[in-house]
């Protein structure tokens, strides 16, 4: 064997080992990634859950459609969360409009995509918690107010709009708490002051930062706010700010 055909086989070979070994350090990190999200999902779909989404239900437009109208980045969330209950083994559910949720389904695990100004029972269920973070001004809930206010720090933020009036920035709360409608069921809220508020809600419930969060993995309801970048009509950046315990 002369020394070229030597250094060929000698490459290839640590080719081969640095592949394999890439590529069974990737399996260990999808493997760890589903594990954390299977962790974080557990609590919320054991024994069968309800997936309600927002409406424009005073939209001019609802009068003629039964089902209002979803907003884009309530639809956007939605798919991203049915793809990540798919990876962990969730395939049937249910879903309906927030405003037409029964007594029985309110009943049930929940989760709610949208904010207060869209989906109703998202409105009731914050009503009903003790929470640092909310939409609003500091001097109450300001109905349709994107801002946040956080009670703890005693301040606000809003949303960051360009010169052309569109959306540089959005931001949004991510809520997970005992059901007040039945102590043993789960409620996770996922909202943004706008539409890609709430798609970033569903991206950063699947990042490592949240995931690895010690408030988030110790099973305690929680709350938590986030703000995010809008790139050319895009979720971009996510950046996650203060989560912490509620009590309930």
């Amino acid at each position: 064997m002369n020394a070229s055909l030597h250094d060929l086989l000698i490459n290839l070979a640590a080719a081969g080992i640095a592949f394999a070994a890439g590529a069974s350090r990737r399996r260990i990190s999808f493997g760890l990634r589903t594990r954390a999200l299977r962790a974080f999902w557990r609590p919320v779909v054991n024994g069968g859950f309800w997936v309600a989404v927002g409406s424009f239900m005073e939209d001019e437009y609802y009068r003629r459609e039964r089902a209002g109208f979803a907003g884009l980045g309530d639809i956007e969330a939605y798919v991203k969360l049915k793809s990540q209950l798919h990876r962990v083994g969730i395939r049937d559910f249910d879903l309906g409009p927030g405003h037409q949720v029964s007594n029985e389904q309110r009943k049930q695990n929940l989760i709610l995509i949208g904010g207060p100004h869209s989906n109703p029972m998202t409105a009731l269920i914050l009503q009903s918690l003790s929470t640092t973070l909310r939409f609003g001004a500091a001097d109450g809930p300001g109905g349709k107010d994107t801002t946040i206010y956080d009670s703890l720090l005693n301040a606000s933020t809003d949303c960051r709009v360009g010169p052309d009036e569109r959306l540089q920035s959005d931001q949004g709360l991510i809520i997970r708490c005992t059901n007040p409608f039945a102590a043993e069921k789960t409620v996770l809220i996922l909202a943004g002051s706008w539409g890609y508020g709430t798609t970033a809600a569903a991206d950063l419930i699947e990042s490592g930062d949240f995931l690895k969060h010690p408030v988030v993995r110790s099973k305690s309801p929680f709350e938590a706010v986030f703000s995010c970048q809008i790139v050319e009509g895009a979720v971009g950046e996510i950046t996650l700010g203060a989560v912490r315990r509620i009590r309930q």
